[in-house]
């Protein structure tokens, strides 16, 4: 076995893990979450350089006529504006902490370990 095909192979392996991981988040949380329109009370930028970086905010939201601030920020659009509208999903027992996984985030990590296995097969 050469050491590109290794590589690919505890690529694989990793990848897999992650993509259960948020699999299994995703999933399990699906019946515990429920959605709101909120508006973007603050706006920052994750630390990686250049495309790296993410644009993250802080959203305010009402549910049964009573207000909450986000306890954790969510991925917004770059552009993205103070008080802006945006869709967030909120944990039905803990409004005030925001559900962050996204089904894409899931089929991409499977994507690239499928990907990374068969590259690791044609390498073997």
């Amino acid at each position: 076995m050469s050491n590109e095909s290794i590589i690919f192979l505890v690529g694989t392996i990793i990848l897999a893990g992650v993509t259960l991981f948020l699999c299994i988040k995703y999933f399990y949380a699906r019946g515990k979450v429920r959605t709101v329109i909120g508006t973007i009370a603050d706006i920052g930028e994750t630390a990686g350089k250049h495309f790296a970086s993410q644009c993250v905010a802080l959203v305010n939201y009402t549910i049964d006529g009573k207000n909450y601030t986000s306890k954790n920020r969510i991925g917004v659009v770059r552009g993205s504006k103070v008080g802006e509208e945006v869709e967030v999903k909120y944990f039905i027992d803990e409004p005030e902490l925001l559900f962050t996984t996204k089904f894409a985030q899931v089929v991409g990590f499977f994507v690239a370990t499928v990907v990374c296995l068969g590259i690791f097969i044609f390498l073997y």
